[in-house]
């Protein structure tokens, strides 16, 4: 994790990635610019090899780069990722962590097995307690910031992904008193892909904006998905330290009133003009107000987060199988309407719902 591997790695990959099982041995790699994964590749590291992304060329947060870009736009192919980790030293604020562009040749064939992304939380981050300790207002470090998108799946893709955890750190692995930060990472997952998309036994958390965005998007699988919002907000409130972008339709929390620290704060999963999306069994968590647990207290009408799972725009034919939600107040709410609330569907810890069906 010391010395910039960009170049070797770029060249093993297009000398044997068609011919070759490219085997990444135990350790991290440094990236300092975008590493391009040709259509076919089958790529397997050992106890999560670690992709490490640093440098000025990741530093430009309007005008992001991928770290790893799988395929080209409009290419047909197979990769398979197994067991890499991906994660970045220091700051990378105009980092995509992967760029999945491909489509495979036969659904469920490309895809990211224990394949995992991570945003600090261990020792050769460089985003640790010494400089991010929870509030501390890191809010206002910019050494403290993350990356600007985990994973995108662009318009002309299929993906398998299976037993992939997306995780910006709220504490420290490597310290013995797991110490609690606060980093600020953009985005976790933007889909856009036109499908088939499956995605089994993933999580998604603590990032500004979202933990899944479904954005003009169609025939999405999401299967045994996770979420949790980021422990620091409501304060700073969503999107501090960041500014919503327009073009990569951002979520806004300009109708959230100053006092109410529910209200802005990262969706859990947010689906915008998209069909044919099917959501067997969420589990979507607001544990903390800035750290403090005391707002799950829903029998009393007090609530961590206003509303993690959102509908908007032309979206049909959304299919929600077994939701269920901790200090969230509204379950499901659809174009600003609130269609599920948590205190008529009370748990014992979880609040659920069967079912949340079309024409609901």
């Amino acid at each position: 994790g010391i010395t910039d591997d960009t170049e070797v790695i770029q060249r093993i990959i297009d000398t044997y990635a068609e011919s070759k099982i490219i085997f990444f041995d135990a350790g991290a790699y440094i990236h300092t610019r975008t590493v391009n994964i040709p259509r076919y590749a089958v790529i397997v590291g050992e106890v999560e090899s670690t992709i490490m992304a640093t440098g000025s060329f990741f530093a430009d947060a309007k005008n992001p780069k991928p770290v790893w870009s799988v395929g080209k736009q409009g290419e047909s192919g197979n990769v398979q990722i197994v067991d890499i980790l991906f994660s970045h030293k220091g700051p990378v604020p105009g980092a995509i962590m992967m760029q999945w562009n491909l489509k495979s040749t036969c659904n469920g064939k490309s895809g990211l097995w224990s394949t995992h992304f991570r945003t600090g939380g261990a020792r050769g981050t460089d985003l640790t307690p010494l400089n991010c300790l929870k509030l501390t207002y890191a809010v206002d470090r910019p050494e403290c910031q993350g990356a600007f998108l985990q994973l995108h799946v662009t318009s002309q893709t299929s993906l398998y992904m299976e037993n992939v955890w997306l995780w910006v750190a709220d504490h420290n692995l490597d310290y013995p008193d797991h110490s609690q930060i606060d980093l600020f990472n953009g985005r976790t997952i933007l889909v856009e892909s036109q499908g088939p998309v499956w995605m089994y036994g993933t999580s998604a958390e603590h990032s500004v904006f979202y933990q899944y965005q479904f954005l003009n998007a169609q025939n999405i699988f999401l299967g045994q998905a996770q979420t949790e919002s980021a422990y620091f907000q409501g304060v700073p409130p969503a999107p501090q330290p960041f500014t919503s972008l327009a073009a990569w339709s951002d979520p806004v929390f300009d109708s959230c009133s100053a006092n109410d620290y529910t209200c802005a704060k990262g969706y859990g999963i947010d689906i915008i003009n998209s069909k044919n999306i099917y959501v067997y069994n969420a589990g979507l968590y607001s544990f903390f107000e800035s750290w403090n647990t005391s707002c799950i207290d829903t029998p009393n009408n007090k609530y961590c987060q206003k509303e993690m799972f959102r509908i908007q725009g032309n979206t049909q034919d959304v299919y929600l199988w077994n939701l269920e939600t901790v200090g969230v107040e509204n379950m499901v709410v659809v174009d600003g309407n609130t269609k599920v609330k948590s205190k008529d569907h009370m748990g014992v810890f979880p609040d659920g719902i069967l079912a949340y069906l079309p024409n609901n």
